[in-house]
């Protein structure tokens, strides 16, 4: 007779099955859909609550850095500023050009003598654009190409200048409109 595994059980040290438990870890039964969706509404839970929580420690954390409220949220852009700056003194009108100074900067009040050089040469604003805002957003440079009549190419002169903004009050102002480079300019 052949001896091999019988139906009867287990049937003693050396049978089939003890081999396969020593060969083989337990392997449960594969889970079925029923058994593997608590599971994963569970981890989603987790991992949404986790989400929820750190994003609520990031916006706690940029709260008490204030970042949220330095970026200035009246007035114009540093680049409109700076331009309406030199609009106001190409039509002669300083006083509203005065307005667009930060009231500690060193240029305020522009004297009259220089926004009337200013009026007087012909000057227009070609091109403006923010060249740089710094880290906290409180400061800004704007490059702003005035023309002149004169003798280039196209029958003017132009001038590259950068003016310097900072915030009042959480509104941009010039603080250095680069002023001194424009009466540099026009007095060559």
């Amino acid at each position: 007779m052949a001896s091999g595994p019988s139906d009867d059980g287990p049937t003693g040290a050396g049978s089939d099955d003890d081999a396969r438990s020593d060969a083989e870890p337990d392997v449960p039964e594969a889970a079925t859909a029923a058994d593997v969706r608590p599971m994963r509404e569970a981890l989603d839970r987790l991992v949404t609550t986790r989400r929820a929580a750190i994003a609520t420690v990031v916006a706690a954390a940029l709260a008490a850095a204030g970042w949220y409220t330095t970026r200035p949220v009246t007035g114009h852009a540093p680049d409109t500023v700076a331009d309406r700056f030199y609009e106001s003194l190409i039509e002669g009108d300083l006083e509203s050009a005065n307005e667009r100074l930060h009231p500690e900067s060193p240029w305020r009040p522009v004297e009259e003598a220089h926004a009337a050089a200013v009026a007087d040469a012909g000057l227009f604003v070609a091109e403006t654009a923010v060249h740089d805002v710094r880290g906290d957003d409180s400061r800004a440079v704007v490059e702003l190409v005035l023309r002149a009549p004169g003798a280039d190419v196209d029958g003017s002169r132009s001038r590259r200048i950068f003016a310097s903004l900072r915030t009042d009050d959480r509104a941009w102002m010039l603080w250095d409109p680069g002023l001194d480079d424009v009466l540099d300019w026009l007095a060559e």
